[in-house]
């Protein structure tokens, strides 16, 4: 996984959990689509891994 790549090692666990209004055949297609790389986050990760040498 991509996560595993720049957080080799970790001490934590989360569980997340979101509850969306609409039927299944509606949301499942959005979020085939969905682009995670517009994520902050996602974008931030390869910062991490300069700082982290």
């Amino acid at each position: 996984m991509l996560i595993e790549e720049y957080l080799k090692e970790f001490d934590f666990k989360e569980y997340h959990e979101l509850k969306v209004k609409g039927r299944p055949g509606e949301i499942y297609p959005l979020m085939l689509h969905t682009n995670i790389n517009k994520s902050l986050l996602i974008k931030v990760l390869p910062l991490y891994q300069q700082y982290e040498r």
